[in-house]
């Protein structure tokens, strides 16, 4: 009797093992991949909101003028080209905003970058914002978008430096984006600023798990990452930046919250292990106490000295 009931309760533990294990698949596969690939727009009233009060950081007196362009794969993207009235702009600052926002997330480095003389270039990325489409692939195609733009800007006259600054998702562009170019005759970016970005979408995916779950769980994130890029139609291994930061031809800056819960300050780390010896600038800062966003608000001193040395290094090519 004892064996037949030892043996009664390891099948129901077996079956309840097994239905877990069954649900946990569907959510991964069925599920997590729609939020994954689908990223929410920003509440528009809130964002109106937002973007108002961004705005008034700008100068009065610039050019400020939107258009859009089409894409290889007929997104249409929207562009929004600010640049100083009184003299030629001294070289290019192209923003990247990262997921969920769009362009006017960028307008705090844009006002400091018109205050710099520079010429300022932000865009909506594909699926956000007023730009076409309603999947977002972390970096992966955005990275083609930004090469593409990049490319149909008229070109600065020589010595006038080329500047990619991306916030998280807007980071990883970036850096991929720069790995692209590098890899041209006719090179464009001199520096990349990288803020809060994720190190590979394998570990993003595996944090995104916990973040929803609480635990991290053992092939949740495979499963999940395996499927939302089967939708893509990519490889996750392409959305890697700390694989490619070690051959980028242009000085890069990267800066990371400690606290940091949505992408955590591993991801910086990991990018920062990664930079090999180059006869680029590299740079790796941490912010104590700050967060996913509002790296400045934390430290303002610190981040501005930053950023400050960052320019620097492309003041003159």
């Amino acid at each position: 009797m004892k064996h037949k009931t030892a043996i009664t309760i390891a099948g129901i533990i077996v079956a309840f093992i097994g239905y877990g294990v069954f649900q946990l698949h569907s959510y991964a596969v069925n599920e997590l991949p729609w939020g994954i690939v689908h990223p929410m727009r920003p509440d528009s009233v809130a964002m109106a909101t937002w973007i108002a009060q961004a705005e008034a950081a700008l100068p009065e007196s610039r050019f400020d003028s939107t258009f859009v362009l089409r894409t290889d794969d007929s997104t249409i993207l929207e562009i929004r080209l600010l640049r100083p009235i009184e003299s030629e702009p001294v070289g290019r600052v192209i923003v990247v905003h990262g997921i969920a926002s769009q362009k006017e997330g960028g307008l705090g480095a844009a006002a400091w970058s018109l205050e710099q003389g520079f010429e300022v270039v932000m865009f909506d990325q594909r699926g956000h914002g007023r730009s076409s489409g309603s999947t977002c692939s972390y970096g992966y195609r955005e990275s083609m978008d930004l090469l593409t733009i990049m490319r149909s800007l008229k070109p600065l006259p020589e010595n006038r430096p080329v500047i990619l600054w991306g916030n998280s998702m807007g980071a990883v562009t970036a850096i991929l984006a720069a790995d692209l170019d590098g890899r041209s005759d006719h090179r464009i970016v001199d520096l990349v600023i990288e803020e809060s970005g994720y190190s590979d979408v394998w570990s993003l995916t595996d944090d995104l798990v916990k973040s929803k779950t609480g635990y991290r769980i053992p092939f949740v994130g495979t499963w999940a990452l395996d499927r939302s890029c089967e939708i893509l139609g990519i490889e996750p291994d392409s959305i890697a930046p700390m694989n490619v930061v070690h051959q980028l031809k242009c000085h890069l800056l990267v800066l990371h919250g400690s606290m940091d819960e949505r992408v955590p300050l591993a991801h910086g780390e990991r990018i920062a292990q990664a930079m090999s010896p180059s006869p680029y600038q590299r740079e790796f800062v941490v912010f104590p106490n700050a967060g996913h966003v509002g790296l400045r608000d934390s430290d303002p001193q610190r981040y501005d000295a930053a950023i400050q040395r960052a320019f620097g290094w492309v003041h003159t090519k």
